[in-house]
């Protein structure tokens, strides 16, 4: 998954994400800045030489329903 060029591009595209943000408005403003300094170091570790990449797997998976035929 790619976030951006760099931390301070993938950091606002990550804060942006609802489950930070439901996060972030739970905290009073010392624990929200130690979360984004958290968040920041994790960007950090996931800098390569193309961006901010995490990688990531995920399956899309579509179910349908037959018909039962009458007798």
């Amino acid at each position: 998954m790619f976030y951006g060029s760099n931390v301070e591009t993938a950091l606002p595209i990550v804060c942006s994400m609802r489950f930070v943000t439901d996060v972030l408005a739970t905290l009073n403003s010392a624990a929200a800045e130690a979360v984004l300094t958290r968040l920041r170091s994790s960007l950090d570790a996931q800098l390569t030489d193309r961006g901010v990449e995490f990688d990531s797997r995920a399956w899309l998976v579509t179910t349908r329903r037959r018909q039962r035929l009458s007798p």
